[in-house]
């Protein structure tokens, strides 16, 4: 038998020893009152049972965590535990995501009631330890990366930005119509929504591309009469509208949007920006624009290279036994 088999036993016989007293004292007389009885005792036994395998999961994941020396860094309102190799790493790359895409939202109480861990490097043995006596006990957002899956420091940044941004919603109510929205779309760079709003076939999205600030207005999902809202390119236009207007409503938007929050996600997005919804959506589809790169870029010398690795290669093969004839 296990040790946690024997554990398990010991406590429960120690729980029916401690209440067989005032099974005693009841003294049944008939095997109908003993077992309703013990139904009685049931789910008290259960709930010991409960508490004990929370126990257990909670030394298993303390196990799984591993307690190496860290050090709080902040960008902003935002606190990052690290380790102190990694502190200035850590500094340069939150604080590259946050003057880019979210200085504007200094005031969030979610942002500021959370920490957010950062490790980059090999495959760590486990979780960097967040001590709760230090952080208040407030919640962990963790970004601890293997460079074997996220190379590049724009892999890095895209993590980052995505782990900030889980947090932002939060200050918007689950029965937010804005929240409601955004449904559970992810942070897009305007270069990234340029593109799948590019791929798609629907005239919405095509009419929006091509100057219709009111096509706009429904690729996002404000007045879907199209089905276009309900496209992965959708879901990137309804985040990439919302933060152009935090941007353009500049200090105190974030707070605004918050103040909106019950409202419809057009007059939340009218108050972020300070504008009307029509000029919101057309100042973000000129943003979109700038993404969209020349039909020739870069075109004319790859297909040359093209042309020149397939004649290297055509010469090679020739010289190769395999494709002589004869």
């Amino acid at each position: 038998m296990s040790r946690r088999r024997r554990w398990a036993g010991a406590v429960a016989w120690a729980y029916v020893a401690a209440m067989w007293p005032s099974v005693a004292v009841a003294a049944p007389q008939s095997e109908q009152e003993l077992l309703e009885r013990i139904e009685e005792l049931r789910p008290r036994l259960e709930q010991a049972k409960l508490q004990m395998e929370v126990a257990e999961r909670r030394r298993a994941l303390e196990a799984g965590t591993e307690r190496t020396e860290t050090v709080l860094v902040r960008v902003g309102p935002i606190r990052i535990v690290t380790v102190p190799q990694q502190a200035e790493l850590a500094k340069r790359l939150f604080r590259d995501v946050w003057q880019r895409d979210f200085a504007a939202v200094r005031e969030s109480p979610s942002l500021a009631g959370h920490v957010f861990t950062f490790r980059w490097g090999r495959a760590p043995s486990g979780r960097l330890y967040v001590d709760p006596a230090s952080t208040g006990g407030a919640p962990v957002r963790r970004v601890e990366l293997n460079r074997v899956w996220v190379a590049t420091w724009s892999g890095a940044e895209s993590w980052i930005r995505d782990a900030v941004w889980s947090v932002l919603r939060d200050d918007l109510p689950d029965a937010s119509p804005t929240r409601l929205w955004l449904e559970n779309a992810q942070y897009a760079e305007p270069a990234q929504t340029y593109r799948a709003l590019a791929t798609e076939s629907s005239d919405v999205h095509r009419a929006c591309l091509g100057g219709d600030a009111q096509a706009c207005v429904a690729a996002a999902g404000l007045e879907d009469t199209s089905g276009a809202a309900r496209t992965p390119s959708a879901r990137d236009a309804k985040v990439g509208l919302l933060w152009y207007a935090i941007q353009r409503g500049g200090t105190g938007a974030w707070g605004r949007a918050i103040g909106a929050s019950d409202r419809s996600p057009a007059e939340l997005l009218t108050a972020a920006s300070g504008l009307p919804l029509d000029d919101v959506a057309a100042g973000w589809r000129d943003t979109l624009a700038t993404q969209r790169l020349p039909a020739s870029a870069g075109l004319g010398s790859t297909g040359w290279r093209v042309l020149l690795w397939f004649l290297a290669l055509a010469t090679l093969a020739t010289r190769s036994k395999r494709w002589r004839v004869g």
